[in-house]
């Protein structure tokens, strides 16, 4: 029989998420995985949406130690033993909310869209009611990007950042794109 005391992730979420925030850091995600007697508490923090960059090990290891604290006094996985990871976002994280593509401008993106087109390109902005604007690529390999396209949040299905070897380093308004006049998201292309 389950301990009783033993929590669901949303309640182990509500006791850590101020901790978590007390650090300057969002609680991206909580998860409890059981396997029969023992259970692994998966925890995901990132920075806020307007700090760019990612989390650095020293800021992991004290969102680490924090969370422990706080599962060593509120006990909010009862008598069970478990194993706690705390983690940062990975590039293979789906981009499911409008928060994650404004901490990846810049980034080279993968949208698949409700009416199932895929859409590749470097995200520029992201707007006030969650527009995302996208650089495309040239038309050749190795063309510079000239076009843009504005996508809106409630056509994209997912989204995925590439991986790139070689990114671009300090890409400024113009490598952005900045000067070209987005095309309209019309739902055609």
């Amino acid at each position: 029989m389950a301990d009783p005391r033993h929590r669901s992730a949303p309640s182990v979420r509500e006791q850590l998420d101020p901790a978590v925030q007390a650090l300057g850091l969002v609680l991206e995600d909580v998860e409890v995985l059981r396997a029969g007697s023992q259970s692994v508490l998966r925890v995901v923090v990132d920075l806020p949406q307007d700090q760019p960059g990612s989390l650095s090990l020293d800021q992991v290891a004290e969102a680490t130690h924090a969370i422990s604290h706080v599962l060593d006094r509120a006990d909010p996985m009862g008598e069970s033993s478990y194993t706690l990871e705390v983690s940062s976002p990975g590039v293979e994280r789906p981009l499911t909310a409008p928060r994650h593509l404004r901490r990846n401008i810049a980034r080279l993106v993968r949208l698949t869209l409700r009416d199932g087109e895929s859409v590749t390109g470097r995200i520029v902005a992201v707007d006030e009611d969650d527009a995302v604007l996208l650089l495309l690529p040239g038309a050749k390999k190795g063309m510079a990007a000239t076009r843009q396209r504005q996508i809106a949040w409630e056509q994209i299905v997912q989204g995925v950042v590439q991986v790139e070897f070689n990114p671009p380093q300090d890409l400024s308004a113009q490598d952005l794109g900045q000067d070209a006049a987005p095309e309209p998201d019309d739902g055609e292309s």
